[in-house]
């Protein structure tokens, strides 16, 4: 029971207060005891806080959902890095292709370019740029999108609706996989 509660507390949205996400102690997770395993709360902490200098990324977000967009860019920017979006995927591969990103968060179901044929172009026009892939809506259809997105070169994927955690941690994984000196 307590491994459960810790996984739902884990992966829920962490609250962003202007630019800047609210601690662990804000939030009242140290102030909770037997709520989580030792450590989980630093673990947790280390996971949210921004990047240390000079590890920075730049990361396109691409998904046609606005409030989706909004809320990301706003998390990517209290965890220390810089965001750019587009709102389909033809705009998507357009900045993909002006910008160098690390990092490409895409959504797979989009009405233009979904996010599968989007990597595909992008790979084969030379980017280097990390992808990780999300999706929601139908659970069995998503998961097998979601399964393709990873077999096409996804480092991660993330069904909707994700939390800050999850979604920072596939970050750092993205970022971890990339070669040095971009």
């Amino acid at each position: 029971m307590a491994v459960f509660r810790w996984w739902r507390a884990a992966t829920a949205p962490v609250p962003v207060v202007g630019d800047r996400l609210k601690g662990s102690t804000e939030l009242g997770l140290a102030k909770s005891p037997g709520l989580f395993p030792s450590g989980a709360v630093s673990f947790m902490s280390a996971a949210l806080r921004p990047p240390a200098e000079g590890s920075l990324a730049s990361i396109l977000v691409i998904d046609d959902d606005p409030a989706l967009l909004k809320t990301i860019e706003g998390l990517l920017k209290s965890l220390g890095h810089s965001s750019v979006t587009a709102g389909s995927g033809r705009e998507g591969l357009a900045r993909l292709k002006e910008a160098t990103v690390d990092v490409v968060l895409v959504d797979i179901v989009m009405r233009d370019l979904n996010g599968l044929e989007l990597m595909r172009e992008a790979t084969a026009s030379g980017s280097k740029a990390k992808f990780i892939a999300m999706s929601g809506g139908q659970l069995s259809v998503d998961n097998d999108w979601l399964q393709e997105a990873l077999r096409h070169g996804a480092i991660q994927a993330l069904p909707k609706p994700f939390g800050s955690l999850e979604l920072s941690l596939a970050i750092r994984n993205a970022l971890a996989s990339r070669p040095t000196g971009r």
